[in-house]
């Protein structure tokens, strides 16, 4: 028993400085202290105290993220919950080495530290990569390791980790099909090589997931998700596309959002044969036999690769600059087809009727109805095949 006398002052309160010994237990200190003044007497108080004796070092219950984690150069939140055998965590600091090249380890490194904030167990902390790496040094690597310390002193640096800082996007090259491609089917489909440069990171990461899409006029047509460099095969039915041009390009993000677009491209849909148009006389019109009938071909999207007339179930092979004999056709009104391919094998067909003349005029039974001094009327009667506008004269002058 240890006694202590202590002079009070007439005004104020009391200091007394207690040392408790060192404990191997929990133990329990009890000590009383007894008071007097000149005019209340003698006064007697119990103090109690527990003295923990803490010797076991926290422990990390959760921390996220994992140790290999791929970061971006904004915003990142280490969240540490720890454990303590008197639930007694103190703090919690990160320590860092920004390097060019990982290090697994940095125990023995001149780190940089930051304190991490804690409301009873959990703690976290929040960094930007580029406010603690210099990316422009080529800088990517966050190495580093969380330190969890408790009242009493004990601590835990068993948490490492790895940052690889990935602030490029991915690469897209290779591209086909090329710019102002013909499509002449209702499939449609792309190549392209992708690379990133996080797919080659050392041991212990894993290889990012990148996700890429293919867009036609800004909808999306396909996706895929790859984690290696190669080169990406995606098609698109065409079928609800109406024909004429249309733009295409893709899209690649990788697992932090770095986002690559390629250029945009620009192909046509041809769902059309070659128009066929006639070009000195119209459809349904009157021809002489034997007359040259002028037929221009002309394809929107490819070239015109062969041309031929159909009649009476026969073909006949038409060569360039097309031209229609009406040798072919016999007298009076005829149809007859002309087919042009083009050089994707559409095919069109345009039918064309004629009315082919290639009689004269019949005149017969002629007679004088009305003589005058003046004048002469006579009658006749006309045979023609066509219906088309005639002209009549007299081949002697009447007197």
């Amino acid at each position: 028993v240890n006694a202590t006398f202590i002079f009070c002052p007439s005004s104020g309160e009391p200091n007394l400085q207690i040392t408790p010994n060192a404990v191997s237990l929990d133990t329990n200190f009890t000590w009383v202290v007894t008071t007097y003044d000149s005019s209340d007497g003698i006064e007697v108080w119990n103090l109690s105290l527990e003295i923990l004796n803490d010797n076991l070092v926290p422990t990390f219950s959760s921390i996220s993220p994992a140790r290999y984690t791929i970061i971006n150069d904004t915003n990142v939140t280490i969240t540490v919950i720890g454990s303590d055998a008197q639930n007694s965590i103190a703090n919690a600091t990160f320590y860092y080495l920004p390097t060019q090249f990982i290090q697994y380890s940095v125990y023995n490194a001149s780190t940089q530290s930051s304190l991490f904030t804690c409301i009873g167990v959990n703690c976290s902390y929040t960094f930007s990569a580029k406010m603690l790496l210099n990316l422009t040094n080529n800088e990517s690597y966050l190495n580093g390791y969380v330190e969890l310390t408790d009242l009493a002193g004990n601590s835990n640096n068993s948490a490492q980790y790895n940052f690889y800082v990935d602030s490029t996007n991915p690469t897209i090259s290779n591209i086909s099909v090329t710019n102002a491609t013909v499509i002449a089917s209702d499939s449609f489909s792309v190549s392209y090589s992708v690379d990133d440069d996080a797919f080659s990171l050392p041991v212990g990461f894993s290889a990012p997931d990148i996700l890429c899409e293919l867009y036609i006029d800004a909808l999306i047509y396909n996706s895929t998700t790859i984690n290696f460099s190669q080169t990406i095969v995606q098609s698109a039915s065409l079928v609800a596309l109406v024909e004429g041009a249309h733009e295409w390009n893709t899209l690649c993000i990788d697992s932090v959002s770095n986002t690559q677009k390629s250029s945009t491209y620009t192909f046509f849909i041809d769902r059309s044969g070659p128009i066929v148009t006639l070009i000195n006389t119209t459809n349904g019109s009157i021809v002489e036999l034997g007359s040259l009938i002028n037929i221009e071909v002309n394809d929107t999207y490819g070239t015109v690769d062969s041309v031929w007339l159909e009649y009476n179930a026969i073909n006949y092979s038409l060569s360039f600059p097309y031209t229609l004999n009406t040798s072919y056709f016999v007298d009076g009104n005829i149809s007859f087809s002309i087919y042009a391919n083009d050089s994707f094998g559409i095919l069109s067909k345009k039918d064309f009727s004629l009315l082919v003349d290639g009689s004269a005029p019949i005149i017969s039974n002629i007679s004088v109805v009305e003589v005058t001094s003046s004048s002469l009327n006579l009658s006749w009667i006309l045979s023609e095949n066509a219906t088309n506008i005639l002209y009549y004269s007299t081949n002697q002058t009447l007197l």
